[in-house]
């Protein structure tokens, strides 16, 4: 599965009950920056969705200008580190430039 990166949207899959593919829903909420949540059972989603709000409240918006001017369309790493050990910095590691 492919994922379109240029969304640029956060993904919370939440995966209900035993039969789910953990690893998909894992990749999608990684490559969007977002978490996958699981719940047993449908009484355990109202925690879970308590934990993506929480989630979002603690996030950051940072901002970033480069300095290659070129618009060739091509994807562009970047690499966000915390100066705090106990940080955890999620991202989806780049950007596609712009193409015109």
């Amino acid at each position: 599965m492919k994922l379109d990166r240029t969304v640029g949207a956060m993904m919370f899959p939440i995966g209900l009950g035993p039969k789910i593919e953990r690893p998909v829903l894992d990749r999608v909420a990684s490559e969007s920056g977002g978490a996958a949540y699981y719940a047993s059972d449908t009484e355990a989603l109202a925690g879970q969705f308590h934990l993506i709000v929480d989630n979002l409240r603690r996030r950051y918006v940072l901002g970033y200008t480069s300095t290659n001017s070129n618009h060739d369309g091509s994807w562009r790493s970047i690499e966000i580190r915390a100066r705090r050990g106990k940080l955890i910095v999620s991202s989806i590691g780049g950007y596609f430039a712009p193409d015109r």
